[in-house]
């Protein structure tokens, strides 16, 4: 939801006027997190400029560094997948973790979906979709917490579908 809210807004203050442009562009330079933020986000989805996801990612990286939670997960995106850098599955995890500390509901299921998946650690996938549900996330962590509580006879985790529901 955070993320729709984000590119809505994005897409508001995206006006492919040059002075505008111009504008976000000096601010983001100066270290304002937003205009960095949405400058990463116009150069990755080519509005008002052409899509150049190397750029994007220079200007993720800024906004993430900063603590930005959408640039964190953008930039996490970025690496892992191989977009506009190097794919770099470590740098990856790293930023979603980062994103996921600030209880980014898509990195937080990223995460559950890694350590489930790749690196076959139940727990902690386990751990990382409990936080999703404690974030309010109700389409897909619940039903991952109850396969693996089921399939590997695993306790505790259905705590946390109980108290979600009351």
């Amino acid at each position: 939801m955070f993320s729709k809210i984000i590119f809505v807004v994005c897409i508001l203050v995206c006006d492919s006027d040059a002075a505008k442009f111009t504008e976000l562009q000096k601010r983001a330079e100066q270290g304002d997190v937003e205009a960095q933020f949405f400058l990463g986000h116009r150069y990755n989805f080519g509005l008002g400029v052409l899509e150049n996801t190397s750029e994007a990612v220079k200007w993720y990286c800024k906004a993430a560094e900063q603590g930005h939670v959408e640039a964190q997960y953008m930039l996490a995106r970025s690496y892992f997948f191989g977009l506009g850098v190097l794919k770099d599955e470590l740098e990856g995890i790293k930023w979603y973790r980062k994103a996921a500390e600030q209880g980014h509901v898509n990195a937080l299921l990223h995460l559950g979906w890694h350590y489930r998946f790749v690196i076959k650690d139940k727990q902690e996938a386990i751990k990382w979709y409990s936080k999703a549900v404690e974030c309010g996330e109700t389409t897909f962590a619940p039903d991952h917490i109850k396969e693996l509580t089921r399939k590997h006879n695993i306790r505790g985790a259905t705590r946390v579908l109980v108290r979600h529901r009351r």
